[in-house]
């Protein structure tokens, strides 16, 4: 259908442009000051205004009517890098400009995110998600591979200023893209106004109620353990297992690449499968025999020293990984209803983020003074709560959103064919 194809659209032009502007703006930087210190001062600046401002983005998008606020942010997203562009081309160089466009670009960034996480399932409906997140998760994997090579040839071909016109002039086209799909309301509990959506109090009261909506409901507690163990494994990993290739087996770099180039083929061939044969009914037998997996995945790494083993083991592991990204994913949106949708995702962001950020500073602590066996067992010892906590969920599960719609202009899309 022609949704999906827009969906699916710009999902693939924001990898990409994401990875061309990550490229460009260091080379950009670099040739306009000769440093890159002022990229990194901008880049910080995106980081951590999103970080500092996702739960009450998140209140925003969720009192408010989602598409318009998506257009916005990708039109925002659109002049932000044009006008850094512009700037270093004719080196006006200065360090408060950028870091307001870098503050700017950052919340429009999340206040567009957290829209969309509300905006889809609401147009979708919620038995369309497990396909829609599947198909998603191919379109990261195939760009996780194709997307620096593509961005590099770009960069190298226009400079790093006028690069930057390439994601801004796709943020655009995203913009359009969603100025094209069907409209749907705020729920009908939300703020109609934009001045009472945006008052501190009411912010302030939408972030409690959302944090009191995921502790009332046991599968989202239990999602929240399941990002969290997602977070320490998928962040930290790679440096054992770099170390363990490096140090342990004397790998050369260029065959651990291609050992590492395993995981990616793991996740997109899971995301092409899964969903075709296990609807999210079984949700619990999914994500609980994909966690046991990354644990004893991870625990065994370092016991194996045949490098054909090792790559079919990260080929496993991504698969794991993909296949509880999915279904936790889709049980989420699957049990909340519309009026939380982007609250209870900015708090499994922020879960993830934290327990990645965890997990990244346990291997500079564990790695050089314990080694690398510890290291991986410690992080994946973070899949037993999880585990644990779906056991004692139910497996049957029951849409909780889609609220009726009072014309035939708001009723769902029809799941892909």
């Amino acid at each position: 259908m022609e949704v999906y194809r827009r969906l699916y659209s710009t999902a693939l032009i924001n990898l990409i442009a994401d990875a061309i502007a990550q490229v460009a703006l260091p080379l950009a930087f670099l040739s306009a000051t000769g440093s890159v210190s002022m990229a990194a001062l901008l880049a910080g600046a995106t980081l951590l205004t999103q970080l500092i401002l996702t739960l009450p983005l998140a209140a925003v998008a969720d009192m408010l009517p989602r598409r318009p606020i998506v257009i916005a942010g990708y039109l925002v997203e659109a002049g932000c890098l044009a006008l850094l562009g512009a700037m270093l081309w004719f080196g006006a160089i200065n360090a408060a400009v950028f870091i307001s466009i870098g503050c700017l670009r950052g919340a429009a960034s999340q206040l567009g995110i957290a829209a969309s996480a509300g905006y889809i399932p609401q147009l979708l409906g919620r038995q369309s998600l497990l396909h829609y997140n599947s198909r998603v998760e191919t379109i990261e994997g195939v760009a996780a591979i194709g997307g620096p090579t593509l961005a590099g040839g770009i960069v190298s071909l226009l400079g790093g200023p006028i690069a930057l016109a390439v994601p801004a002039l796709m943020s655009a086209v995203n913009a359009v893209l969603y100025r094209a799909l069907p409209d749907r309301p705020a729920p009908s509990s939300a703020t109609k106004s934009v001045a009472g959506a945006v008052s501190p109090r009411r912010i302030a009261a939408q972030i409690t109620d959302g944090f009191a909506y995921v502790f009332r409901s046991r599968s989202l507690l239990s999602a929240q353990l399941v990002q969290f163990a997602l977070g320490a494994t998928t962040a930290g990993y790679i440096y054992g297992v770099v170390v363990y290739l490096k140090s342990s087996l004397g790998v050369p770099s260029w065959q651990v690449g291609f050992i590492l180039a395993a995981s990616g083929v793991g996740g997109i061939a899971a995301s092409l499968l899964l969903e075709r044969f296990i609807p999210i009914d079984h949700y619990r037998t999914v994500i609980v025999t994909a966690l046991l997996g990354v644990l004893a995945i991870l625990i065994g790494f370092t016991f194996v020293e045949n490098l054909f083993v090792l790559a079919a083991g990260l080929f496993l592991l991504d698969s794991c990984w993909v296949a509880v990204f999915i279904y936790v994913g889709t049980l989420s949106q699957y049990v909340t209803d519309d009026a939380h949708l982007a609250r209870v995702d900015s708090v499994e962001t922020l879960v993830f983020l934290g327990a990645s950020s965890l997990s990244v500073l346990l291997a500079g602590a564990i790695i050089p003074t314990h080694g690398v066996t510890w290291y991986l067992t410690a992080i994946s010892a973070t899949t037993l709560p999880a585990v644990a906590s779906l056991v004692l969920l139910p497996e049957a599960i029951h849409a909780s959103g889609e609220e009726p719609r009072e014309d035939a202009s708001h009723s769902q899309i029809q799941p892909e064919s």
